[in-house]
């Protein structure tokens, strides 16, 4: 008969500890082949028990300068044409505007 918890005991909370300590660029994925227990069970783990957190860094694209130029000055574009024309009432929407209607009768 299983129990509650029954792999998170104390010796696998401290290899799980000296694991990450000694290399934290380790995923989980790995974390859980090498322990040989789920991802579920291995964040649980570390997040409840050994009180550290994981977390993933996405890659940032960096802008060239000139692009930040051309964005900047787009923008000034922009905002002196909206001051300029306020009578005219403009929607940003981030929804595509579809001119198709996608119901069929």
């Amino acid at each position: 008969s299983g129990g509650h918890n029954m792999k998170r005991d104390s010796k696998f909370l401290g290899d799980l500890k000296n694991k990450i300590k000694e290399d934290p660029t380790k995923s989980i994925n790995r974390l859980s082949n090498k322990f040989d227990g789920d991802k579920g069970t291995i964040g649980r783990a570390e997040k409840e028990d050994v009180e550290l957190s994981f977390y993933t860094r996405t890659p940032r694209h960096p802008l060239p300068d000139t692009l930040k130029e051309k964005r900047l000055q787009r923008c000034k574009k922009v905002r002196a044409w909206i001051k300029a024309n306020v009578s005219i009432v403009i929607i940003f929407s981030g929804e595509k505007m579809n001119l198709r209607s996608t119901v069929r009768c």
